[in-house]
């Protein structure tokens, strides 16, 4: 894949936390990065993206952005797994 990303940020928080990436093209998400006022440097990919053998070794985590404050720590949707 190739190609600009658009960015969405929630607008019911005064300060969201990331920035979600998604293609202009077809509105996939692609990817989130924390926002530089988080003390959690974080980013994320979406995982379905990538042919499954490369992803060999990997750990997988589920981030529940939804009820995420962007001050605690990061909470998950269920437990990661590793490929």
């Amino acid at each position: 894949m190739r190609g600009s990303t658009r960015t969405y940020r929630r607008v019911d928080r005064m300060q969201p936390g990331v920035d979600v990436h998604f293609c202009g093209r077809c509105g996939c998400t692609t990817h989130f990065a924390t926002l530089p006022h988080i003390p959690h440097d974080m980013i994320g990919a979406n995982m379905n993206l990538f042919d499954r053998e490369v992803l060999t070794g990997v750990e997988l985590r589920y981030p529940d952005g939804r009820n995420w404050d962007g001050a605690s720590a990061y909470g998950y949707r269920r437990p990661s797994e590793i490929l």
